[in-house]
């Protein structure tokens, strides 16, 4: 399987893009590029020969026809929208991992923070296929789980939720490496953190 993953690991959070990465290659997947949005996947990704690129890069490849028979694009927390054609460059889709339950909890990575100050109960974290807007195409799979905003603290959660979604993306691949059918559910109405309501609120 070729892909193209887009990843995030900052230095300061519990992103675990390097992980991820590193999953798709001891499963002897073919990584064809790696668009990093820091400098330590991106330095990782070059420790393990693979080729980097950056967004306006990767959009001109793929406009030049220099990349043929992509099989998946991912984004593991990948922080921009992804537009044409890259959406559409993959045979089996382009897929994004989201940090927090869709459709009612769409938007920034930090959602959780909103979360928690909603004190609510039980949170998840999705897979879902990508499309023209952030966080709603349709839902592949959402991994839920109890949370107790009493005892929890913001740094708990954070990693719980960047935990959930690495064991959710390692699920994931293996429905795509074993060639199942792939659940596809299209998302209802749901709610959007926007970063000016974020930080209202804080």
């Amino acid at each position: 399987m070729r892909i193209v993953f887009l990843g995030k690991n900052p230095t300061i959070g519990n992103c675990k893009g390097i992980n991820a990465l590193q999953y798709l290659l001891d499963n002897n997947i073919d990584v064809v590029r790696v668009v990093a949005s820091e400098n330590n996947i991106r330095e990782y990704s070059l420790s393990k020969n693979l080729i980097v690129k950056d967004e306006k890069e990767i959009y001109n490849e793929i406009i030049k026809g220099k990349l043929n028979n992509i099989d998946l694009v991912i984004s593991y927390g990948f922080p921009n929208l992804i537009k044409p054609p890259l959406i559409t460059l993959g045979r089996k889709g382009c897929i994004n991992f989201h940090p927090a339950p869709l459709p009612e909890w769409r938007g920034m990575g930090g959602v959780f923070n909103i979360g928690l100050y909603e004190k609510v109960q039980k949170w998840g974290v999705t897979c879902h296929y990508v499309d023209n807007s952030f966080d709603t195409g349709d839902i592949i799979q959402v991994n839920s789980f109890d949370i107790n905003p009493k005892t929890n603290t913001l740094m708990d959660f954070t990693k719980k939720c960047q935990l959930e979604t690495l064991n959710l993306f390692k699920e994931v691949i293996q429905l795509f490496i074993l060639e199942k059918n792939i659940p596809r559910t299209p998302q209802q109405n749901g709610r959007y953190i926007s970063k000016k309501y974020f930080n209202k609120i804080r």
